[in-house]
Parts: C-alpha cells; sequence; structure tokens
C-alpha cells in the first residue's frame, strides 16, 4: 500500500550462513522496494528498466538489487553495491496503472505534493511563532499605564520576548494629578460622579484623558 509494491527472495535448499528454522529447507527473504534502485535503467536488449531486467517481450528475466539498504550505506550507492537476482526466486507483488509496467505505484503517490506542501507550511508556521516570541517592542506614549502604577518608566519597560509595553513620559505623579480636586463621598469632580468614581485620583484622570474613549 505504502510503497506501491512488495519483494521477496525464495531460498531453497541448504543456503551458505543461512538456518531456515524449520525441518522444511525453505525461506522468504523479504526486501524493502528501496532495494531495487529506481534510477537503474539500461537500454538495448535485455532492457533494464528501473533495476528489473527484462526480455523483449517484457517479462522481468532479473532483477539488480542492492547488496545493503541503501539507507545504511555512509555514502551514495553505486553499481558495484548491485547483485543480480535471476528471476525465477523473485516475488514481485505490486500495484500497477499499465500492464507492462515495471514498478509498483504508492496509493499514495496522488497526494504526496498536496502533502508535503502542507509539510512546509507548518514548518513556516513554528518558525514565525518562534520569531515572534523572541521579539519585544516598546511604544512610547503617554499612557495610564504608569499613572495607575506611579512608576517610573523604567520599571514598565522591561523586555521579555512577546512583549509590548506602553511607556509614557517620566514625570512625577504630584504634577500628573496636579489640579484635581477630591469630592468627599462622590468623585473627583462632574467625571467622578458621572462614573461613581470615589476619591481616587488615579481613576479620575484615566477617565479625562482622550485615550480612555
Amino acid at each position: 500500500m505504502r510503497d506501491g509494491e512488495a519483494l521477496a527472495q525464495a531460498l531453497e535448499g541448504e543456503v551458505r550462513t543461512l538456518n531456515h528454522g524449520t525441518r522444511v529447507p525453505f525461506s522468504l527473504e523479504l526486501l524493502e522496494a528501496d532495494h531495487l534502485p529506481f534510477t537503474y535503467s539500461r537500454a538495448g536488449t535485455p532492457t533494464i528498466t528501473a533495476g528489473v531486467e527484462r526480455n523483449g517481450w517484457g517479462r522481468p528475466i532479473a532483477y539488480h538489487f542492492y547488496r545493503n539498504h541503501p539507507g545504511d550505506l555512509m555514502r551514495f550507492p553505486s553499481e558495484a553495491d548491485l547483485r543480480r537476482v535471476p528471476a525465477a526466486g523473485i516475488l514481485h507483488l505490486k500495484l500497477v496503472d499499465r500492464m507492462v509496467q515495471a514498478r509498483g505505484v504508492s496509493v499514495f503517490a496522488s497526494v504526496l505534493s498536496r502533502l508535503e506542501d502542507i509539510k512546509d507550511y507548518e514548518e513556516s508556521e513554528r518558525i514565525a511563532a518562534k520569531v515572534a516570541a523572541s521579539m519585544a517592542a516598546e511604544a512610547r506614549e503617554q499612557a495610564r499605564i504608569a499613572a495607575r502604577n506611579c512608576t517610573s518608566s523604567s520599571a514598565l519597560t522591561q523586555p521579555s520576548p512577546g512583549r509590548v509595553v506602553l511607556d509614557q513620559a517620566q514625570r512625577p505623579c504630584q504634577q500628573r494629578f496636579a489640579g484635581l480636586r477630591a469630592v468627599p463621598g462622590g468623585g473627583t469632580g462632574r467625571m467622578g460622579k458621572r462614573h461613581g468614581i470615589g476619591s481616587d485620583p488615579v481613576q479620575a484622570d484615566a477617565l479625562r484623558r482622550p485615550d480612555y474613549l
């Protein structure tokens, strides 16, 4: 299903270094499709197509396998790593679209490109999230953040990953709230009464600022 084909080599009788494990001297060596190179092709008679050697009628007469899985090599495989095995001892199951097709086609072949695009998209989203989490920004404006805390701007602008801080120009809280009159039990001026604010000058000043709306 995944590779579109499966291969096995029939081993009969006495084989050097092989223990059949049963009283019947017969074993099947299962081979991955990667053992049969897609890149090995030769024109002429017989013709070799994707590692499958065929006669003039298109019948397989031999298979050219890698001696070891190409992923296990510490280098790129070459023709010197191939071994020729007669087709009489090979079982080749494959999914084909055409009768003369030499190799099988995976059922996922039609969606592999789309899956690769989805993989690239997810990777780009992860990288973008990491970059955004590693950045910090500071916007200097007359904000009410420092006013409510009555602290200096230096205490509000410590950079941290993914943090955006609104800072205000430094000036003492006494100067900032100059001219506000606390009304006992009611609020600070007319604005305080309307919004139900007590005698807190910080809240009153925040409501009087244009950026509150």
